[in-house]
């Protein structure tokens, strides 16, 4: 299949920058940080939308994700994941890598929404039965926005890349103690 881009000019047959497809994972990735069977754990997506199932490895700046493409997935068409899928896949190994990250914390995980995908390339469509493989690097990190650069591929075949960024939802507001002086219903309570 030929290569497609999805930014602003439809007939672009190569990427920018030389983009390697994901490699063999290292002995590492035998034992999974993740599961199949503990990942909504991790994700706020739910069955049938979750689109990651492992997570092998996580460094604060990157993260090394997969998902066994299954037949009856409703993003795949036609024996492939279509490129929605595709893309959702890697959004949902930067949430799985910040779920996990937030559990060994101990802090609830933040929401993150795409606010915009820059320099996509569909490269190729992952078949059924393939692991798609995820890299996740993390390139800015600011208080409510992170840009990441994402690839994904199977075995040596490079499926697609490209650039999220990505809005966080805010963090809550410590609570100081003031909630009298901000709510008067609650000045009543202590008035008593």
């Amino acid at each position: 299949m030929p290569t497609t881009a999805l930014s602003s000019s439809p007939r672009i047959e190569a990427a920018p920058w030389q983009v390697a497809p994901p490699r063999l994972l290292p002995a590492w990735a035998a034992r999974p940080l993740v599961t199949a069977a503990e990942v909504e754990a991790y994700i706020p997506q739910r069955r049938p939308f979750a689109l990651i199932d492992t997570l092998y490895h996580c460094q604060p700046d990157e993260a090394w994700a997969g998902l066994r493409v299954r037949p009856d997935h409703l993003m795949v068409h036609l024996g492939y994941l279509s490129e929605a899928g595709i893309l959702e896949s890697m959004a949902q190994a930067v949430a799985l890598k910040a779920g996990y990250e937030a559990r060994q914390q101990g802090i609830a995980p933040r929401v993150g929404f795409i606010a915009a995908l820059k320099a996509v390339y569909i490269h190729t469509l992952a078949p059924v039965g393939c692991t798609l493989l995820t890299h996740a690097e993390i390139v800015l990190q600011a208080p409510d926005v992170l840009v990441v650069k994402t690839t994904s591929g199977y075995n040596a075949t490079l499926v697609a890349h490209c650039e999220m960024r990505l809005f966080l939802e805010p963090e809550p507001a410590p609570n100081l103690g003031l909630d009298s002086f901000l709510h008067p219903s609650a000045a009543v309570e202590y008035a008593h």
